[in-house]
């Protein structure tokens, strides 16, 4: 049983499941999926289903924060990802369009990721090397999350799939993919640091937001529908840490244990910025995140 949290005080314990891995070496070559950074063989691999074939040009984050500064295990305390609404006029917004942190941090900066994956067939970021509309970003160090001008672009998931384009087919409302946490420490060049910095992590602070626009703006009224992890019927939802130290483990909407599950049966819990803009259960379904799955493997 491995420990995992959310941004509310509930403690989570998920079971650890077995997964078959297929053979492979245990670091894959820097160039695989745009990647310029020698890999570990250790990986998160990722599933999201949602209730509808995807919009390929609306945005679907996941975002992941990685506070090693004191600690190279991790802050298990540390603030999380959480979605933003749409600006409203008048009202400070401080943002980047699509998500914040869930406090400040020790900085008084509510910087809630380090490191995230865009799928979307859109305009991706500055210096994007995405791959089938798949870009892996890093935060500057030490720099403002919330500011996309500090988002650098770091290649691609080292595996990635598109939703297929027959919308009969199921995967036409799943996308997938892995990220090497080796990916997430871009600064590190020396190998053996490297290396090191991945055995010693342990806390990863995840969520994934599915969103139809990105707006900053704060003099443009926009109508913005989203969803994250948990039940995101109150705007926010909930971020999971993931603890990453055990090799093979699996954890799932339907096992997260209390408000960090998915809504059960046919629940559409997609929220509409600014409140009462859509009626409640009536959000955007393409957006509607039906089930997610995070598996740990190490090749």
């Amino acid at each position: 049983m491995r420990p995992f949290r959310h941004s509310r005080p509930l403690v989570l314990l998920l079971p650890m499941l077995l997964l078959a891995l297929a053979g492979g070496c245990a670091s894959q070559p820097p160039s695989e999926g745009g990647n310029t950074t020698p890999l570990s063989g250790k990986r998160i691999r990722v599933t999201l289903t949602f209730d509808e074939p995807l919009n390929t040009y609306y945005y679907y984050y996941f975002l992941m924060n990685v506070s090693t500064t004191s600690n190279p295990q991790g802050d298990q305390n540390a603030p999380g990802p959480i979605p933003v609404g749409a600006p409203i006029s008048g009202q400070l917004y401080l943002s980047n369009g699509f998500a914040t942190g869930s406090t400040t941090d020790k900085n008084g900066i509510r910087n809630g990721f380090t490191d995230f994956v865009l799928f979307t067939d859109q305009a991706q970021y500055p210096g994007s090397l995405a791959r089938q509309g798949f870009g892996l970003y890093h935060v500057a160090q030490g720099a403002d999350s919330n500011n996309r001008l500090n988002f650098q672009a770091n290649g691609a998931p080292i595996t990635m799939i598109r939703p297929s384009t027959d919308q009969n087919d199921p995967t036409s409302a799943q996308i997938s993919f892995e990220v090497d946490l080796a990916q997430l420490f871009p600064y590190i060049t020396d190998q053996v640091q490297l290396q090191n910095a991945v055995k010693n992590l342990r806390w990863i602070e995840i969520n994934a937001v599915a969103t139809d626009i990105v707006p900053t703006d704060t003099q443009t009224s926009v109508v913005k529908q989203y969803d994250s992890f948990g039940d995101t019927s109150d705007g926010v939802g909930n971020f999971l840490v993931l603890d990453v130290s055990q090799p093979i483990q699996v954890v799932s909407g339907s096992t997260a244990a209390g408000s960090a599950s998915e809504p059960a049966g046919d629940a559409n819990d997609v929220f509409a910025s600014p409140p009462g803009s859509v009626a409640p259960g009536q959000g955007n379904r393409l957006l509607n995140i039906k089930s997610w799955e995070i598996d740990i493997v190490q090749n």
